[in-house]
């Protein structure tokens, strides 16, 4: 007997339906029906497959930009390190100077009451600090230990730096050895602090150099400072902003007003500090430089108070 679906027809006996196509369809939107119902059926787990991969792709793209900029950073810090340092320390054995413990917490209450009381408005004697103080404050750290000594005479201030230079990129083995002076000119009133190397052939300037002309008021604290000249390394403050003579307090002022504007008058650690530093600058009654000595002048116009350390 004939199968029936072929008895009437002379259609061949297949599925009609899979032959049947609509009216006026193109193939290409039916193929990409199929393909938009495939995707939409694909597991769950093929999705997130897909996601971890562009993911870890990320990852590794991030991991090797961040290697990239600290291999040049390494490496434009290792020149820095070893063009302007030498591979000895200097050559004479800086002294050491020990002071007990009982005498340099003296001298650190001296010097914060002399702090408090000008920022309190309240009168203040001299505060004075010895050559051997400083230096006996510098014994006590173990980096500059050997490494630096200061010498007070009574035009400038001589700091003789041999500074290993093993914690930077390219320092091990090396030293910065220098020579720091901090000057005062009283009749140009202009400050002056350099750091020029010693023991390197390699390098024939300074390491810095900056002059500032202070302006004082009439309780003697400094009203104005702008700057004549800066240098750091190879790089130089612009003549542009030089020729503006700019009040370096102005800015300072600025910046901290923007600061706590920004932050919505909340207390910060920076920018108590910065008030704290601009009070100190403007009201504080001068310093004095005597042999092996500096003089922090206060405004009781007392005598000098050295009789602890006579």
């Amino acid at each position: 007997m004939k199968d029936s679906c072929c008895k009437y027809t002379k259609i061949d006996c297949e599925d009609i339906e899979s032959k049947y196509l609509p009216v006026g369809v193109d193939d290409s939107v039916l193929l990409e029906e199929e393909e938009e119902i495939k995707s939409q059926t694909k597991p769950k787990g093929v999705k997130q497959g897909r996601c971890l991969k562009l993911c870890f792709y990320i990852v590794i793209t991030l991991f090797g930009l961040t290697v990239a900029v600290g291999m040049v950073t390494y490496v434009k810090v290792s020149t820095l390190v070893k063009r302007w340092t030498t591979e000895y320390p200097y050559g004479e054995e800086l002294p050491i100077t020990n002071i007990p413990d009982e005498q340099l917490q003296i001298l650190l209450d001296e010097g914060k009451l002399y702090v408090d009381l000008i920022m309190a408005n309240q009168e203040t004697s001299d505060f004075v600090v010895k050559e051997s103080d400083i230096n006996g404050l510098i014994s006590k750290s173990d980096y500059l230990r050997g490494n630096m000594y200061v010498i007070i005479n009574p035009d400038e201030v001589t700091a003789i730096q041999s500074l290993p230079m093993k914690y930077l990129p390219g320092g091990r083995g090396r030293f910065l050895v220098g020579k720091t002076s901090l000057s005062f000119d009283l009749e140009e009133s202009i400050f002056r602090m350099k750091m020029v190397p010693l023991e390197n052939a390699n390098v024939d300037q300074p390491y810095i150099d900056v002059r500032l002309r202070l302006r004082f008021g009439d309780k003697h604290g400094i009203t104005n400072i702008t700057i004549l000249s800066g240098q750091f390394l190879d790089w130089t403050i612009p003549q542009d902003f030089i020729d503006r003579q700019a009040d370096i307090l102005e800015i300072i002022k600025q910046k901290c007003g923007h600061h706590h504007k920004q932050y919505g008058g909340h207390s910060h650690l920076q920018e108590g500090t910065t008030d704290a530093i601009i009070k100190l600058l403007t009201d504080f009654n001068g310093l004095e430089l005597d042999k092996s000595q500096m003089v922090f002048r206060g405004n009781s116009r007392g005598e000098l108070t050295n009789s602890r350390r006579d």
